[in-house]
């Protein structure tokens, strides 16, 4: 009784091994589809995309801390939910993940995390989109494309 009470409110939402079946199913994604994602123990990131990178749909999923089952959609859609011209940095109140989010027409090659103390790099595909979890405090976050330019960052909360 109790379960179908939170399911009914909103609280119970799904396992991480079914988020992609789930905005699959959602927003109607086709078959022929590619997906980058990333997810941690608060929030799942998935963007979908056809090969010639014609169009793409973003799904964000959160997993709130407390009395909170499983993961619950919060944010996406197609068209403009990723601008073009940066990166996009996605945040919500509550959450201590914050996502970066591209369709990469920068060719971003990679990624340096400085956390104060050290510099952590990460190589990204440059010809493909991306999404990469990173927590809040993990200290400043540049990205750079294939030249070395470094590429702006949009933050977003929603």
């Amino acid at each position: 009784m109790i379960i179908l009470y939170l399911y009914n409110i909103g609280d119970i939402g799904i396992t991480k091994n079914r988020i992609e079946v789930d905005a699959i199913k959602s927003h109607h994604i086709k078959e022929d589809w590619l997906v980058v994602k990333d997810t941690t123990k608060s929030m799942s990131v998935l963007v979908f995309y056809p090969e010639d990178l014609s169009s793409y749909t973003l799904s964000i999923y959160i997993n709130r801390p407390g009395l909170s089952f499983g993961y619950k959609f919060r944010y996406g859609g197609g068209g403009d939910s990723i601008d073009k011209s940066y990166i996009e940095e996605f945040q919500t109140r509550g959450i201590d993940d914050r996502a970066f989010v591209s369709i990469n027409k920068h060719y971003v090659s990679n990624v340096k995390i400085d956390d104060g103390t050290q510099i952590k790099n990460i190589d990204i595909n440059s010809k493909a989109p991306f999404v990469i979890i990173l927590p809040r405090n993990c200290g400043m976050v540049t990205f750079y494309d294939l030249f070395g330019k470094q590429i702006e960052i949009k933050k977003r909360e929603f």
